[in-house]
């Protein structure tokens, strides 16, 4: 049974800002690739669990410590392995590094849902292999727990509305996840990331949003190197929330 799955990254043009730097949601973007490598390796990507089990994953939460970011073209050194398996979620670990310096790693919290009823299903009925067969804990792999956000954002924390557009839409017909990282992020101006660069990033996935829907996007900076960034919808209700620390 595969214990942990390893990768070569290149840095592309498209992973990078405008300072030739890896940016923070190419930081996910290479998660949700590892994570999709990972279920396909052992035969539990989306596609088999659609057509097995009439179900398919859905991402919950991302979190990242972030300790350095690599350059256009450099190549890193990523790992993904599953951390625990519980009844009805599973979390997965992630390091990225470059000449065995952690560059950034993180967690990622996913679980499988009934196309039929719309339920979480428990991993036992998509015959999810047991923890003890895949959990390889790295030995210098620092990430806790995932963090509950109490901070709420108010109206006074409003800084733009963004409606959902056609590219922003997966197959599933809901908005990506990795869609809302930018649109969140980009409450703050890029002056702001130059002199702040982002240490911590943790995004939780509440509601889904569909094409056309407009997102009421806030930032709440409390100036000592904390920040919770949120979408809401129409009707008021949190879609997804970030906290982020500088």
């Amino acid at each position: 049974m595969l214990k942990i799955l390893r990768h070569k990254y290149r840095i592309d043009a498209c992973d990078v800002d405008f300072t030739e730097y890896l940016c923070y949601n190419s930081i996910f973007k290479i998660f949700q690739e590892l994570w999709t490598d990972f279920n396909s390796s052992i035969g539990r990507d989306n596609f088999n669990i659609r057509d097995n089990y009439s179900a398919f994953w859905i991402v919950t939460r991302y979190m990242a410590n972030i300790y350095g970011l690599p350059k256009y073209h450099e190549v890193i050194d990523t790992e993904i392995w599953a951390v625990e398996r519980q009844n009805l979620r599973l979390i997965l670990g992630v390091q990225a590094k470059m000449e065995d310096r952690i560059l950034f790693e993180g967690k990622i919290e996913a679980c499988a849902l009934s196309l039929i009823d719309q339920h979480i299903c428990t991993l036992d009925e998509i015959e999810y292999p047991l923890a003890s067969e895949i959990v390889s804990i790295q030995s210098d792999y620092k990430c806790g727990r995932f963090t509950r956000i109490m901070k709420d954002t108010t109206a006074d924390d409003f800084v733009y509305q963004r409606k959902i557009r056609a590219c922003d839409i997966d197959m599933s017909r809901h908005t990506n996840n990795l869609s809302y990282i930018p649109i969140l992020l980009n409450a703050k101006p890029t002056s702001f990331y130059l002199s702040n660069p982002l240490k911590y990033i943790e995004i939780h996935y509440i509601l889904q949003s569909h094409e056309c829907d407009e997102l009421d996007i806030a930032v709440n900076d409390d100036h000592a190197g904390n920040m919770v960034f949120s979408a809401k919808n129409p009707e008021g209700n949190y879609v997804t929330k970030i906290i982020a620390k500088y």
